[in-house]
């Protein structure tokens, strides 16, 4: 009689928990406190993580792996991966942004070097005796995000969010990426369902959780957590159709086929799923993916920059984009994990992260066939989660609260791809068992990240309060803001768009030559960004500084040609410094690209000569 793993004996010292923790850690930690309350802290937990395994990870026999390639490939793609982007961060401009990421992401360098250590280490300290603590700590993971999705639709959040969208964001910030997290763990749960891993009562909770976790994801109102799950749990049915009935495999292969063609049209305002699938937003999508196309095929060798898509949004936008959503929008990423790679780190990292992805799923798919009974539905069901996260990457962005749990999928695959799994625990354990060597540096590397920590945490915990105390036309909290504000901008390890931010409130309360200095600073390590680049031009125009203004103006119009105010105060500019035709081109520039704006308008009733 087969013994179910919930009553066989578990090894309750596994490394692999430690794993798990982090995860958690990772997927529920935020800090309301921090000016970015999600991504910054969900960064530093990485980073804690990435330090803390160090001392697990066998690099010794890691290395040897990848010398022979025939048989450890995933080694190799790993490797190759994580050097590529580390050298596309090192010859990046920004390097600030290429190692920690950009605001409101955070997913640079080392955000993937931490992946890729949670990757290895799940690979090499994942065994059969893991999987009833993996599948109890999901489900459970799983019914308080789906408990806690349902307080935040009900508007009963313990926290105070200032959100523009849909409230069920859950633990990261926006719906897109919360509904995302529930399709993969709505399809672990429905796996879970089928597997004779675990007993019934656990199994009552699974679907407890599909039930929820479905009904969170459609009151989200976000369309790729349903689309995403759709190809999950089509794969499940694939693989288990196959298995049985051949012929009938083959016909529902077909049918999976022509449906998935008939939502990606649905998604693309095309067919009769189009009132369900369509939204605007998608449409957008596509004027991200192609401007970092562009981006690649311009730069294909290091990309524009680690994280660096929001500096050449604008230049490489089409001209469509800025008549349908107008000149203001700005995208910080291409919406599609592979071309933000291509596009921001070039032809290797885009390209061995396909290869990297598209081999789990090859060799996962593979060792279905050669599992034993009891695992065979296990390994199933984490590929057709993995699918889940997948199938979203293609049209979002790389969140780390949820692409840790991509990462961490990828290494069960290939876990449970390894003869070894079914391997005795107190055997291996020797294998992995603590080295002197990687525990000092496991533990000088945790002091160091806290030291780290501690510093990336201090601007954002007064860009916090700055936000906080500010009041524009107040005089209120002057001096505290204005304090709060310099301490941002003196601070070498905030980010830029702290500092703009903070240089901006100095002006608003009157300290306009330390607003300018910043402004001008800010400008010249970002010469490629008009989010920087305008409020430094803005200001030298308001002190006079015009010849200034139109050299800054013209390096605007280079990085962002479909912005009629820009255009418009080039004419104002050359006007005011008697250039007569270069404020009447720029004046037949507005009328002929921008006919129907206020700036058209405007520039033929200020630009007579």
């Amino acid at each position: 009689m087969k013994q179910k793993i919930s009553e066989a004996k578990i090894n309750h010292k596994s490394p692999f928990k430690l794993i798990i923790f982090f995860i958690i850690v990772v997927t529920f930690i935020i800090n309301p406190q921090f000016a970015d309350p999600f991504n910054s802290i969900k960064l530093y937990a990485l980073l804690v993580t990435t330090a803390t395994l160090i001392r697990y990870l066998n690099l010794k026999d890691f290395i040897v792996k990848i010398q022979s390639l025939k048989e450890n490939q995933e080694n190799f793609l790993i490797t190759f991966f994580i050097l590529s982007m580390f050298i596309a961060a090192l010859v990046s401009k920004n390097k600030y942004q290429a190692f920690f990421g950009d605001v409101q992401r955070q997913t640079g360098f080392f955000a993937y070097l931490a992946f890729a250590v949670i990757l290895v280490c799940t690979q090499q300290l994942f065994y059969k005796s893991d999987i009833l603590h993996l599948i109890i700590v999901t489900t459970l993971i799983s019914l308080i995000l789906s408990l806690y999705g349902i307080i935040q639709y009900t508007n009963n959040d313990f926290f105070s969010w200032n959100n523009q969208y849909n409230p069920i964001i859950l633990t990261l910030g926006n719906p897109n990426f919360a509904s995302a997290l529930m399709a993969v763990l709505c399809m672990l749960n429905i796996g879970f369902l089928f597997t004779g891993l675990i007993n019934r009562k656990i199994k009552l909770i699974n679907l407890f959780n599909v039930f929820i976790l479905f009904l969170n994801i459609f009151l989200s109102n976000s369309r790729q957590g349903i689309v995403a799950l759709i190809f999950g749990i089509g794969f499940f049915l694939w693989v288990e159709i196959r298995r049985y009935k051949t012929n009938l495999g083959v016909i529902y292969s077909i049918i999976a086929l022509v449906a998935g063609l008939f939502i990606i049209l649905g998604m693309l305002q095309i067919g009769f799923l189009s009132n369900y699938l369509y939204k605007d937003s998608i449409s957008a999508r596509g004027f991200y993916w192609r401007a970092g196309l562009k981006m690649f095929l311009d730069n294909p060798l290091f990309g524009v920059g680690i994280d660096n898509y929001a500096g050449y949004f604008k230049y490489y936008r089409e001209e469509n984009f800025v008549q349908k959503y107008g000149y203001e929008l700005v995208s910080s990423n291409a919406h599609n994990v592979p071309i933000q790679l291509l596009a921001t780190g070039g032809l290797f990292v885009g390209i061995s992260y396909l290869i990297l992805i598209l081999f789990v799923v090859i060799k996962g798919f593979k060792s279905i066939n050669t599992l034993a009974s009891d695992l065979r539905l296990f390994q199933i069901t984490i590929i057709s989660a993995y699918i889940v996260f997948l199938a979203q990457t293609f049209i979002s962005i790389d969140n780390s609260g949820l692409t840790i749990w991509g990462w961490f999928l990828m290494g069960l695959i290939l876990a449970l791809c390894n003869d070894r799994l079914s391997e005795n625990k107190s055997i291996a354990s020797k294998k992995f068992a603590i080295v002197n060597l990687n525990l000092i540096i496991s533990r000088f590397s945790v002091l160091l990240i806290f030291i780290l920590i501690s510093l990336l945490g201090r601007s954002e915990l007064k860009m916090f309060d700055a936000r906080s105390n500010f009041i524009p036309g107040s005089q209120s909290n002057l001096q505290i803001t204005a304090n709060l504000a310099r301490d941002v901008i003196n601070d070498f390890w905030a980010q830029s768009a702290y500092k703009l931010e903070s240089a901006n409130y100095l002006i608003q309360m009157g300290l306009e030559d330390e607003g300018f200095k910043t402004f001008k600073k800010l400008a010249q390590d970002n010469p490629t960004n008009p989010s920087f680049l305008t409020p430094f031009a803005s200001m030298s125009e308001y002190k006079g500084y015009y010849q200034e203004a139109v050299a800054i103006r013209l390096k605007i119009e280079k990085y962002d040609p479909y912005n009629p105010d820009n255009l418009l105060q080039l004419a104002r500019l050359y006007k005011t410094l008697n250039y007569r035709n270069d404020s009447l081109r720029y004046k037949n520039l507005i009328l002929d690209r921008f006919p129907e704006t206020p700036q058209a308008s405007k520039v033929v009733l200020e630009i007579i000569f």
